[in-house]
């Protein structure tokens, strides 16, 4: 998957733009990919309702092309 290097890199760049003190092995773990038949695209996980595991992504990850 030629994508996660770019999510990866990316994640690390936004954390030296921002001086934020998470480490990039705890924000690495909660990107996700999102596949479909249209393609794929990345997510995160939020903070949500108890028990329930909630993802932010884009609209057109969902919806496709």
């Amino acid at each position: 998957m030629k994508i996660l290097p770019r999510i990866f890199s990316l994640t690390l760049l936004s954390l030296a733009l921002t001086n934020c003190s998470v480490s990039p092995e705890k924000i690495k773990s909660s990107i996700v990919i999102i596949s479909n038949k249209s393609g794929h695209g990345t997510g995160f996980f939020v903070p949500g309702k108890p028990g329930v595991c909630s993802v932010l992504t884009a609209a057109h990850v969902l919806k496709g092309k």
